[in-house]
């Protein structure tokens, strides 16, 4: 498997389950490019990759590919002359009919953008396919710059084998969601088949190498028999959220303006912070370089609502690995497309995934809109500081499991040095815990649907342990602010997330009243 089909496709399914963001200005000094996106996105943001989309216009990223990396993994030397160079050679060979990603003379297109891509490439070495699909290769210029356009749509077939039989009104709750997916007349086995259209530009500035794409998922059409309608608001809101039919004009729009935004200048060595913006609080969070986020912003039912997660690239590219190395999937690529399989997931040990996530931070911003007028949101929780205060120090302090459920559920979670705090005002409020959960978890969770199972006897159990900080804030104008951060090893955290968590203080205190 090749790096364009890796990383396209891993991008694409993070982008295609998100909706809409902010306008958002990126420049990467480490990478040479910068881009100014237009409304409306999710963004995913690394040191070398920036990625852009919503459910309607797709997905659209750049991904860069420095000289040492280049040479590091082809063992061959690289520049920009070079890449011009060989465009002519490939004019030549579009028109002999040649499948240019296929070349071992230009292996280096393909080259990897980190190990993970490494590892699946050695996975995949045996594979004849360059890229599966009907593909098309022309030459081009970006922004009068030469570069290498492949246009490919690429039929992908899906076949997973489900533990036990999904019942008729089971079946109905996954089709609400996803009418595209098909049942065995048994039950036990679900199907679905796509295309995923994409246009890939290839070009090199100041001796690196740029992959610019977009793409979309494109549906079967649904017969009006097969549709399940939504049966309630909460239906609705989820079929909304995830309808993922593009628009295409509004893709081709996009591509538009995202290529043509595109700016490149000569790399610099940096080892600056990424900056996450929320829009709602107009606060910034900052995280290491070597990180990577995926930020949202998106109107809910009329509420702003600002989402983001952020976690090393390193815990992403391990959490991958061991994905790969379960096995669950088989992948098979043919001329046209990809099949895949699912295997036995009873063998699946999920702690492997969920270790390799070794720290994170999640934030979530919101801007209440009361739906009914007498509905006065959090704020209410303010009129009477001192009451409000006298409730939490008395829920924080009851006993949330009587001692028979506490001993039963402490086989799997338990919760240790527990702390909390609250700060309140007539203007505004702050609670903040910190915690270290011990989480005993079943090793396959295959199980857990089986008739008859019971997880209370299951013996095969895996240790997982997770120090936590969360701050929960609102104010007078019903904005309300979530804060997460989480480590498993303590003596390893990052110092500037933890800085960052430390500084990132909503709280202000009242000039006029007291702070009770």
């Amino acid at each position: 498997m090749r790096k364009t089909i890796c990383s396209g496709i891993m991008t694409f399914c993070i982008l295609v389950s998100l909706s809409s963001c902010y306008a958002f200005d990126y420049r990467s000094e480490e990478a040479g490019f910068s881009v100014d996106i237009p409304d409306d996105n999710t963004i995913i943001v690394s040191k070398d990759l920036f990625a852009a989309g919503s459910n309607k216009s797709g997905m659209h990223g750049i991904a860069a590919i420095s000289q040492q990396s280049i040479e590091k993994y082809t063992k061959t030397a690289f520049a920009t002359n070079k890449f011009e160079s060989d465009l002519k050679k490939i004019a030549e060979d579009i028109k002999a009919g040649k499948d240019i990603l296929a070349d071992p003379s230009y292996a280096y297109l393909t080259v990897p953008q980190n190990e993970l891509q490494v590892y699946m490439q050695k996975l995949m070495q045996d594979n004849p396919q360059s890229l599966p699909g009907n593909k098309n290769y022309k030459i081009t210029k970006i922004n009068k710059i030469p570069a290498l356009e492949i246009n490919n749509d690429m039929l992908l077939n899906y076949e997973i084998k489900l533990p036990i039989a999904y019942t008729r009104k089971e079946q109905q709750n996954i089709q609400k969601y996803n009418p595209y997916v098909k049942f065995s007349a048994d039950g036990k086995q679900m199907t679905a088949q796509y295309n995923l259209i994409s246009k890939i530009y290839i070009l090199s500035q100041n001796d690196q190498l740029y992959n610019i794409s977009s793409g979309y998922v494109e549906f079967p059409a649904i017969e009006q028999s097969e549709t399940v309608f939504a049966e309630n608001k909460a239906d609705k809101f989820i079929q909304k959220f995830t309808d993922n039919k593009v628009d295409k004009r509004a893709y081709k729009k996009f591509s538009k303006a995202f290529t043509k935004k595109l700016n490149f200048f000569k790399p610099q060595l940096s080892n600056s912070e990424l900056i996450i913006k929320d829009g709602i609080f107009n606060k910034e969070f900052k995280v290491p370089h070597n990180w990577l986020y995926i930020q949202s912003n998106q109107k809910v039912e009329n509420m702003p609502v600002s989402f983001f997660s952020a976690l090393p690239v390193s815990s992403l590219e391990k959490m991958g690995k061991e994905y790969i190395d379960s096995k669950l999937f088989n992948i098979e690529t043919t001329k046209i497309g990809m099949n895949v399989e699912s295997n036995n997931i009873d063998d699946f040990d999920f702690s492997k995934i969920l270790k390799a996530y070794s720290e994170g931070v999640i934030g979530i911003s919101a801007e209440y809109k009361p739906a009914r007028p007498h509905d006065q949101g959090p704020k209410q929780f303010l009129e009477n500081p001192v009451f409000t205060k006298i409730m939490f120090e008395e829920f924080m302090n009851k006993p949330f499991l009587n001692p028979r459920e506490k001993a039963k559920l402490e086989k799997f979670v338990q919760i240790k040095n527990f702390t909390h705090d609250i700060d309140i005002n007539q203007e505004n409020c702050l609670l903040q815990f910190t915690y270290d959960v011990d989480l005993h978890l079943p090793q396959t969770l295959s199980k857990i649907n089986r008739p008859g199972y019971d997880i209370f006897q299951e013996t095969d159990l895996t240790d997982l342990s997770i120090h936590g900080q969360k701050k929960v804030y609102f104010d007078a104008d019903n904005r309300i602010n979530l804060l997460c951060y989480f480590t498993q090893d303590k003596t390893m955290k990052s110092n500037l997330i933890q800085k960052e968590y430390d500084s990132y203080n909503l709280f202000k205190s009242s000039l006029l009243k007291e702070k009770y």
